[in-house]
């Protein structure tokens, strides 16, 4: 199983934020660790809910930046975290349900880069331009 990486292309240039996104994806590679090391489910739940909470607060304060940067958060862009959030949660309740860990830390993985971290690129291109 593959770590993953806040690359360039998903660094916003925002320190605050990428500092964000840096601790969300070393947490999201300690789940890796975990499956590497014992594969323990018990272990990964733990560590999901500290991400779902970092998650929360982190959406919230993006969300804050984002306004106090003048950036137009849209309905859509507040949508697509609730929904995120809602399928962090599926996750989680799906690995309690018995869902491999392998398999929950993959789908974790996932929709970390694709819905918390590329979703974000609206803002990396107007950084620029305030």
């Amino acid at each position: 199983m593959k770590y993953i990486e806040l690359t360039e292309d998903l660094r916003l240039g925002h320190p605050v934020l990428d500092a964000e996104h840096e601790k969300l994806v070393a947490q999201v590679n300690e789940c890796v660790d975990i499956v590497k090391a014992s594969g323990e489910r018990e272990a990964v739940e733990v560590k999901l809910a500290e991400i779902s909470k970092f998650l929360c607060l982190h959406i919230q304060h993006e969300e804050a930046i984002m306004s106090a940067l003048e950036y137009k958060i849209t309905d859509d862009e507040k949508l697509h975290h609730q929904e995120g959030m809602q399928s962090f949660a599926s996750l989680q309740s799906e690995l309690k349900n018995g869902m491999a860990v392998v398999d929950a830390v993959e789908e974790i993985k996932h929709l970390i880069l694709v819905t918390f971290l590329r979703t974000d690129m609206g803002l990396k291109s107007y950084l620029p331009d305030i």
